[in-house]
């Protein structure tokens, strides 16, 4: 389960990012008093929609990535707790020594792969925040 997220969560933050950027068009209108005000206009809040619609999906990629890290590492406690429960029910104290021991390196083991994919996975959302923020339009 843990190896299948290390896939999914970069992949549904880098598709967060992208779906809800936004690109709005120049349009520029001719009027009498010779300004194209309403041209800066639009490229301004067109710009200001841009970034705001990179900045949600960024936020929403990270907390995607910070709740599926949370529900990772209850799954290893779980995983834990009845693995020590199962040792504990061992008669042999050789075996329960090395059921104990096992259970502990697997949560260990879990934790900190759970870590380095929320790592993985945030750095993600902001590598793809700053490639959104480049294709807005400029001032």
């Amino acid at each position: 389960m843990i190896n299948k997220m290390k896939f999914i969560l970069p992949v549904l933050a880098l598709g967060l990012m992208f779906s809800s950027t936004a690109f709005a068009q120049t349009t520029s209108t001719s009027d009498t008093s010779g300004g194209a005000s309403s041209t800066t206009t639009s490229t301004v809040s067109a710009r200001k929609s841009c970034l705001a619609d990179a900045k949600t999906a960024r936020v929403a990629a990270v907390k995607a990535t910070q709740d599926a890290y949370k529900a990772a590492n209850l799954a290893a406690k779980t995983a834990k707790a009845s693995a020590l429960k199962d040792a504990k029910a061992l008669t042999n104290k050789k075996a329960m020594s090395v059921a104990i021991k096992a259970a502990n390196t697997a949560y260990k083991s879990a934790v900190k792969d759970n870590a380095k994919t929320q790592t993985a996975t945030v750095k993600a959302a902001w590598s793809a925040y700053t490639t959104a923020v480049k294709a807005c339009p400029k001032k």
